[in-house]
């Protein structure tokens, strides 16, 4: 099968749903699928088309053309998609994207001659394409994919036409090498890891760390990320830890966050939003660390409470201060949610898994 991916980033610019998205492309190459990915051109330094083992990248301004609402600029874009499209083939065009670029694909005609599943990712708010728009999206697709229940019960929700030509794939995340994995450190790291975003609710967690300190004075936070909140977060741990007792990271790269999470005692997710998924809560079971996470969005799909984490209401600083008081307090049971962790994520939250559904999805439609 010759698939192509949409999705808004690629490398330098990757965020959550582009590493799925890199991860997922690899394994169907692999398998012997042709595969490319399309995404926008951002930067000038970088190629219009390159390769990334045996999956070709495409880069296209396609925001920058609708945005410009240059009718000259549009229609090059459109005569370069419809290029692509005549040479690459693709049998599927699978859709990541949540910005505006994706009608590109009904301008361009290719949603008409070419089957095409989308992936909700993130909320529906998220979408930066009006609501009569998104539903004549739906409309045109032949299969939607969500990524939690969570994530399909609001689509269904918002628009019920969705109900019968909707599923869940779970994401999932290729195993990392084992690297201490049952070696936490000797005094207590605490780990947030994401966006620095007020939805991340990270303000929480360095909140809570006030208590933490006072019963286990060697703890650690350790934040890792960037983002718009990192001065006010920064200046937060200021104001109220002393400077060598948390530490900013800065962003990580992918490929090195299974060996930071190796070296924490376990992560918190303390997020004020509806998490669609969390590949965060994944990477820090294939490290058999355990998570506290809130008990919102598609998290309680991942983290099971008291037996691979804790949860706790979202944005309820006392219940996630309590919730890290008892894995600091009680190692053994830290250990063992880390444990049970690590088992439920390699059955269920395997790259392996999530690339068999997908197949699953693509041979339902009769695509080949």
């Amino acid at each position: 099968m010759r698939i192509l991916h949409w999705t808004d980033h690629w490398r330098p610019l990757i965020g959550g749903v582009e590493v799925l998205v890199s991860h997922l492309a690899q394994e169907q190459a692999k398998r012997g699928h042709a595969v490319a990915v399309l995404t926008e051109h951002v930067l000038d330094s970088l190629p219009s088309h390159e390769n990334e083992g045996a999956v070709a990248i495409h880069r296209l301004p396609l925001s920058g053309a609708l945005s410009s609402k240059d009718i000259g600029k549009i229609a090059s874009v459109i005569r370069n998609l419809k290029t692509l499209f005549s040479e690459f083939k693709p049998d599927l065009v699978h859709l990541h994207s949540t910005n505006p670029s994706i009608w590109l694909h009904r301008l361009a005609g290719t949603i008409k001659t070419t089957p095409t599943i989308a992936t909700v990712h993130t909320p529906l708010t998220h979408y930066g394409i009006p609501r009569a728009m998104m539903d004549q999206l739906w409309n045109d697709v032949a299969w939607i994919t969500c990524v939690s229940k969570a994530t399909r019960q609001e689509l269904n929700a918002a628009s019920p036409q969705t109900t019968a030509k909707s599923c869940v794939v779970l994401n999932g995340m290729p195993t990392p090498d084992p690297v201490n994995l049952d070696q936490p450190p000797s005094q207590p790291v605490v780990l947030c890891l994401g966006r620095l975003a007020p939805e991340k609710g990270f303000d929480l967690a360095i909140r809570a760390f006030t208590s933490w300190r006072k019963t286990h004075p060697q703890a650690t936070l350790w934040i890792a990320g960037d983002g718009p909140e990192r001065a006010s977060l920064k200046s937060l741990a200021k104001e109220l830890h002393p400077e060598d007792s948390y530490r900013f990271l800065g962003a990580v790269a992918p490929p090195k966050v299974p060996d930071l999470i190796s070296n924490v005692s376990f992560v918190v997710m303390p997020s004020v939003w509806a998490e669609p998924f969390g590949l965060v809560a994944v990477q820090a079971g294939q490290a058999s660390r355990p998570v506290i996470a809130s008990d919102i969005g598609g998290l309680p799909e991942i983290v099971q409470h008291r037996k691979t984490g804790l949860l706790f209401p979202a944005g309820d600083q006392v219940a996630l201060t309590a919730a890290g008081e008892t894995l600091l307090r009680d190692p053994q049971l830290s250990a063992s949610l880390g444990r049970a962790a690590q088992d439920r994520v390699g059955t269920h939250f395997s790259m392996k898994a999530c690339t068999d559904n997908y197949d699953k999805v693509y041979a339902s439609l009769d695509l080949e």
